[in-house]
């Protein structure tokens, strides 16, 4: 194993495509990374809300839920759906 610190964790989740592109949920830091070659670098390719889980649908379409608690939350209205078309570009 390799360590890559140019990442922070905690994360809520690391998925792959294939074995050369994968995205990882940078939770706490709030950001989405993309490697395009196995691991070996990370490139940060979204920040902004809390992520929770990703989802892969086919090479191109990627869901990343997010859920950006408030003071005082009412129900689910803060849950976010995030949607990339062409693999986070």
């Amino acid at each position: 194993y390799t360590v890559d610190d140019s990442m922070t964790g905690p994360f809520g989740g690391i998925k792959f495509i294939d074995e050369s592109t994968g995205f990882a949920l940078a939770k706490s830091y709030d950001k989405i990374y993309k490697t395009t070659n196995g691991g070996m670098n990370w490139d940060e390719k979204y920040s902004g809300s809390s992520f929770n889980n990703i989802e892969i649908l086919n090479d191109n379409s990627i869901y990343v839920s997010s859920l950006n608690l408030p003071l005082f939350p009412s129900k689910f209205s803060n849950i976010k759906i995030h949607r990339s078309t062409d693999l986070g570009e």
